[in-house]
């Protein structure tokens, strides 16, 4: 999820080009260990998720985040959408349905929802696919599929289907969330770049039917 926030920011602020000169020279200075070692060097910036946590007092903090950012709506298939400081821009998540079936090579495709630009839709570049928003899929059987984040890996998401309708669901202290939306809390760090201060799953109790917010510390 660090990953996803510093793309973010490089792409918003412009430097995205500096960094892949810099990793550009790298490689042609020394190969790809080479290049590799100049990007750590450049992610070591930032701090690493260090646990996870819940806290009782998140649903008035979700309820205030929320009225300032729009929900997506009027999209067919939508499984959830993820939206970040510091703008209403947002990731959209939808099954990829081919032919009337379920892509089950690639079974989610994810966009742009622009929002803070007059609500443009548009697709994620292919940096953003690899490094920040993408999602990993393997299939489980039985119209199963695992999911992650390219960006945050250690979270496993499931797509499930259940009659006609899918679910994105995730385990969060033993109960069954289904996931509608993820929300990104991003502060000013150090050297004026972005620091994730938490991230929320925001869904329901796949048995009770209640909300469930599930806060992850960074």
């Amino acid at each position: 999820m660090l990953i996803l926030l510093i793309v973010n920011f490089l792409v918003r602020s412009g430097r995205l080009d500096k960094v892949i000169l810099v990793v550009r020279h790298a490689y042609k200075r020394g190969g790809a260990r080479v290049a590799r070692t100049a990007l750590l060097l450049m992610l070591m910036l930032f701090a690493a998720p260090q646990s996870f946590s819940n806290n009782s007092a998140l649903a008035a903090n979700y309820r205030h985040v929320a009225e300032a950012l729009p929900v997506p709506k009027g999209i067919n298939n939508m499984l959830f959408y993820l939206q970040r400081d510091p703008d209403a821009n947002t990731v959209v998540y939808q099954l990829n349905i081919k032919n009337g079936e379920l892509n089950a090579d690639d079974p989610v495709n994810a966009f742009w929802v622009k929002y803070a630009d007059k609500g443009q839709v548009k697709q994620l570049s292919a940096l953003q696919r690899r490094l920040a928003y993408g999602l990993r899929a393997k299939a489980l059987g039985n119209g199963r599929h695992e999911l992650r984040f390219v960006s945050y890996p250690k979270l496993p998401l499931y797509l499930v289907k259940e009659g006609s309708d899918y679910n994105v669901l995730t385990k969060v202290d033993q109960r069954n969330l289904i996931l509608n939306h993820i929300f990104v809390r991003v502060k000013e760090g150090t050297l004026n770049f972005p620091k994730v201060e938490y991230v929320e799953l925001i869904g329901t109790d796949a048995e009770s039917g209640r909300a469930l917010i599930h806060r992850i510390n960074i």
